[in-house]
């Protein structure tokens, strides 16, 4: 298994200073390790490795604490925790509940037994665990798939995946946005299976040859129409129908685990981690059809999200301290002060592009939201950047949702194809109008913080998908965002003026990116993509350049 998505998380006193992924920094996408975000983080926040009274990381496809890091620093501070309790921490003690389930979901954590790294299927591992957490303590419940050659959803989604023709597992997204267009109803073989509460698969794990774990199962199951699509082929209605089908087996089969652990410990909250967790579809079929009243997945439900958990376990097992924060904004990553800017925005003016700096903000989202009405392409740069893989109006491209031909723009820039939806950014008080809220209308505002974050979908109503075209998926959802304006202020004042203009308290939000490279932190960064896609205008912090 290929090691992916690294990071740094600094926590003090219980609260996160920062947090970024280390692909952000190295600018290689998903990229693996801590090196280069931990000496950026250390630089911005001013600290030496000395200073800390414990440093944990948690390793993948190997043994707890067999790898430890080569760090210039007392050894004894340097502590380890297993992947998937660092995912379970990460999941738990932000959430804000004093007691819930965990789940934790992702293509492999650690060895548990057994010695060869390099053959990890073969040996027995975590793939999916379950806890309890129950104030500073979480306690293992059990695993499914932890026997070598088991095949759990993540590993399963990324078969499919790559017979799909996406490549690996970082794609997965393009798997989920290809279901909506399919017929799951034309396979009746079950994917997935229970032995009392134990949840098993009928495909045996192979991950050097993903496209054969699938064929082999399409055999003995007599499905005779599945075909396998290469890169750079054309999507089939047959790959549609798939893909409709691995999306429509995995809800059931966690709807299924869920409805069991609920009714065996009848604990109202869960909490989930782990990639798997990042399918906003499957998220709002749990919380919709199991009996947990409250849900909480954080942002970086992956594996970006390891070094909070890191961190959460030296918090709070390691070093005893109870104090915890509540989650409540995703924006972890750094702040660029104007002094820090001034040498770039001398650059900008002398490549000869416009600069407004407007003596009242508010006259930059004037402009901005003008812009947007006419058809214009934004990319904006505000504040601290976002924690986990979703842009949340912080380093976020923007565009009118009511446009629905402006997509095509947004693939050129982003290299994303057709079939992949786009999110809608709400103001939080008008989200009623255009949702249907059918996952958490008559719930806990925990339920409702996880729109702030894209990580579960809604439902739009029939009657308002015409006014927002661009941000409808096939299936009439979207993965909303919803804006607050204590949370992020800037990018609400931005949405209202774009209301005032437009009647459409919503704008479209992707990230700001372009094809197959990470999201922008700095904010040269910004700037490189601007000038080298079609974005047409962009906002640093508070100039307006174009």
């Amino acid at each position: 298994m290929e090691l992916r998505n690294g990071g740094t998380c600094i926590l003090k006193d219980g609260e996160v200073e920062i947090a970024l992924a280390e692909e952000r920094v190295t600018r290689r996408k998903a990229d693996s390790g801590f090196e280069e975000s931990l000496r950026f983080c250390l630089n911005k926040r001013g600290y030496e490795l000395g200073d800390f009274d414990i440093i944990v990381y948690s390793s993948c496809v190997d043994k707890q604490g067999r790898s430890s890091p080569n760090l210039d620093v007392d050894k004894t501070k340097i502590q380890s925790v297993s992947h998937h309790l660092s995912h379970a921490r990460s999941a738990f003690h932000v959430s804000g509940f004093d007691e819930a389930l965990i789940g934790v979901f992702d293509a492999g954590g650690d060895i548990l037994e057994g010695e060869d790294p390099s053959e990890w299927w073969k040996c027995s591992r975590e793939q999916q665990s379950y806890y309890i957490g129950r104030d500073n303590d979480i306690e293992l419940l059990h695993r499914d798939f932890s026997d070598a050659y088991e095949a759990g959803i993540g590993e399963i989604y990324r078969a499919f995946t790559h017979y799909l023709g996406f490549g690996s597992q970082i794609n997965s997204g393009k798997t989920m946005g290809l279901a909506a267009y399919g017929d799951a109803a034309k396979f009746t073989s079950e994917l997935f299976y229970f032995d009392g509460i134990e949840m098993k698969s009928k495909i045996k794990n192979d991950p050097k040859n993903p496209i054969e774990m699938v064929e082999t199962f399409a055999d003995q199951q007599n499905i005779t129409t599945w075909e396998q699509r290469r890169r750079d082929e054309k999507v089939k209605n047959i790959h549609n129908d798939i893909a409709a089908y691995l999306q429509r087996e995995v809800e059931s089969a966690l709807v299924t685990k869920f409805q069991k652990l609920f009714d065996r410990h009848d604990i109202d909250s869960v909490s989930l981690a782990g990639g798997v967790a990042l399918n906003c579809v499957a998220n709002r079929e749990i919380l919709s059809n199991t009996g947990f009243s409250e849900m909480f997945v954080q942002p970086a439900a992956g594996d970006q999200g390891q070094c909070l958990g890191n961190a959460l376990h030296g918090h709070h097992e390691i070093l005893g301290r109870e104090e915890s924060f509540l989650m409540e904004s995703p924006y972890f990553g750094n702040w660029y002060s104007p002094e820090e800017n001034s040498n770039l925005i001398s650059e900008i003016e002398d490549d000869g592009f416009d600069i407004f700096n407007p003596e009242e903000i508010s006259e930059l989202f004037k402009r901005a939201a003008s812009f947007l009405a006419e058809g214009n392409v934004i990319g904006i740069f505000q504040g601290r950047s976002e924690f986990g893989p979703r842009a949340l109006g912080h380093r976020s491209i923007l565009a009118d949702p009511r446009k629905g031909e402006i997509c095509k723009k947004l693939d050129e820039i982003k290299s994303r194809r057709e079939f992949r939806p786009y999110a809608p950014s709400v103001i939080r008080e008008y989200t009623s109008e255009l949702f249907t809220e059918d996952w958490y209308s008559d719930l806990s505002n925990t339920n409702q913080k996880m729109s702030l974050y894209m990580i579960i979908t809604s439902t739009i109503k029939t009657e308002t998908r015409d006014e927002i075209p661009a941000v409808v998926h096939e299936d009439g959802t979207a993965r909303l965002q919803e804006v607050d304006q204590l949370i992020s202020p800037k990018f609400y004042k931005l949405l209202e003026q774009f209301r005032k203009e437009t009647g459409v308290p919503v704008v479209l939000n992707t990230s700001f990116n372009g094809g197959g490279e990470p999201i922008v932190e700095t904010p040269r960064d910004a700037y490189e993509c601007f000038i080298k896609t079609p974005i047409d205008c962009l906002i640093l912090e508070d100039i307006f350049i174009n």
